[in-house]
């Protein structure tokens, strides 16, 4: 029974380092440091690993360890989750507007000056981490854990998956996130919420026909920096 809890520990710890993004993908699980952080034997965290692999959370490769594979979604499960996102996101802003909650706005618009500088020179993955950082002091004044890393989890998954001949090659979610972020940040700090729960409907529209339809939601150029 001891051991299964422990194995236990392992594997939620693990599973939140890799959800939460402090394992990113292409990043690699060393089963010596995971044990010796935790102060368990190898055992579990070996064990721990397998399971997460078969949940195809990582990759076991011989002579290597494991390494924390990107998820992908497919392109049904990929709209699902954008419509989850687009309720429990709208839901949450109800709720800031009629607690009369105030956001960070000061620490939300620096967040988005770094986008912005960062979002044509840095790489895919970079300009993620940051729009990730953006997401999470937008639902700074959600209290429910639950909720935010649902929240939090459905987007990291969204930006990072890459249809290729589905989304066409110039029109990539991150940039597409940021154009709409930007708009809405805006509404929300003139305290014009309706028009932001509009634009994150637009957002998601967009990312919807772009999936289903094939549609060409446009260039590059058109997004702002």
């Amino acid at each position: 029974m001891r051991i299964k809890k422990t194995e236990k520990k392992v594997y939620d710890y693990l599973l939140i380092q890799i959800e939460e993004g402090v394992f990113g993908p292409n990043s690699k699980i060393v089963e010596q440091d995971v044990a010796y952080q935790l102060e368990v034997s190898r055992s579990p965290v070996r064990s721990a690993l397998l399971r997460l692999e078969s949940e195809g959370y990582i990759k076991l490769i011989p002579y290597k360890g494991a390494v924390v594979l990107s998820k992908q979604l497919d392109s049904k499960t990929y709209v699902e989750q954008l419509k989850v996102f687009e309720l429990l996101f709208i839901q949450y802003l109800f709720q800031v507007e009629t607690k009369k909650n105030q956001l960070p706005f000061n620490q939300i618009v620096e967040q988005l000056t770094f986008i912005s500088q960062g979002i044509d020179t840095q790489p895919r993955e970079t300009v993620i981490s940051m729009e990730m950082d953006l997401f999470k002091l937008l639902l700074s004044e959600q209290s429910n854990h639950y909720y935010k890393q649902l929240l939090l989890g459905i987007i990291k998954g969204v930006l990072e998956t890459d249809f290729v001949g589905v989304t066409l090659p110039e029109e990539e979610a991150p940039l597409l996130f940021f154009y709409h972020l930007k708009k809405l940040v805006g509404y929300l700090e003139d305290g014009q919420y309706p028009q932001g729960r509009r634009e994150i409907r637009i957002l998601i529209n967009h990312l919807v026909l772009a999936v289903i339809d094939k549609q060409d939601v446009g260039q590059l150029n058109k997004y702002e920096s």
